[in-house]
């Protein structure tokens, strides 16, 4: 990443800083449509663990607290990329500044304001390119409200939809969409996330302390638990195997009998298709390329 200023004060700091220096029109349309930049730059954004990324976060904290607030809404943070750097600030960093606390999810409401904006106006498909729009539609995954879900798995399905079909087929059948189904998954079967009802004061059922206690809780859940929970989920396991109950047992998030079921990696087929893709996607290139020297 090139060298970055600690505290953020500018849209420009904030995309550059969060896509790695990527800012001009050409670099975007190339890098952002490459399923190896965002294979790229995942482990920085969502696993937490480059201290120097996350430092930058935390300094910029009271930016974060103003776009929160709305003080942000003129000049360059009322055009399309400006909405874009909002959603950062508001979605992204404070999962990270305040994570297994309250406070990550203080600015929720707002993220999703903005992206229903940015979405509702088309700017999403107009302005942005695929690893942009993937945090655009983040806010709706992270709501718990079910027509925000269904509307991430769509959305989420489609973020592909004007690049290579190597991408597009890489996007529909990915992690993108299999995680935006997982938290739909999880907002139809319980009607919220079990696992941030520590920090916000909520009480947990019988069958979300179960789940909790999975060993299926997704990684991005169990991420997010407060150290409160953990220890709470450890006595409960410890509890549970002496009486030889059934926590930790898989759940049916269907039928809410024993047998949770995890999304399934992608199928063993994907690699012919895939390559099917890639030899159409070839074919139509030299067909654009003869048509336009015709």
């Amino acid at each position: 990443m090139p060298q970055q200023k600690l505290c953020l004060q500018t849209v420009d700091d904030v995309l550059a800083y969060w896509f790695d220096g990527v800012t001009t029109r050409e670099e975007r349309r190339e890098k952002m449509s490459s399923h190896d930049f965002f294979n790229k730059m995942a482990p920085k954004w969502f696993m937490g663990r480059d201290a120097d990324f996350i430092r930058v976060q935390t300094a910029s904290a009271e930016l974060v607290h103003r776009a929160g607030r709305d003080e942000l809404h003129d000049g360059e943070w009322a055009t399309p990329r400006g909405y874009l750097a909002l959603i950062l600030l508001t979605d992204q960093f404070p999962r990270s500044i305040w994570r297994g606390t309250a406070e990550a999810y203080q600015y929720d409401e707002r993220a999703q304001a903005l992206s229903a904006h940015v979405v509702d106006h088309g700017w999403d498909k107009t302005h942005f390119y695929y690893a942009e729009r993937i945090f655009i539609y983040l806010p709706f995954e992270h709501s718990e409200r079910v027509e925000h879900q269904r509307r991430a798995v769509e959305l989420m399905k489609n973020a592909a939809s004007d690049t290579s079909w190597r991408l597009w087929f890489h996007n529909r059948f990915g992690v993108n969409v299999r995680m935006a189904k997982q938290h739909l998954r999880i907002i139809e079967r319980f009607g919220r996330f079990p696992y941030r009802n520590d920090v916000l004061g909520r009480e947990s059922t019988p069958d979300e302390l179960r789940w909790l206690a999975s060993p299926d809780l997704p990684i991005f859940a169990r991420s997010q638990l407060s150290e409160k929970t953990r220890a709470a989920l450890a006595e409960y396991k410890g509890h549970a195997a002496g009486d030889g109950s059934a926590a930790g047992r898989q759940t049916n998030h269907r039928s809410g009998s024993s047998s949770w079921t995890p999304i399934k990696r992608t199928a063993p087929w994907l690699a012919a298709a895939t390559a099917v893709g890639l030899s159409a996607t070839a074919a139509y290139r030299l067909y654009r390329i003869r048509q336009s020297q015709a």
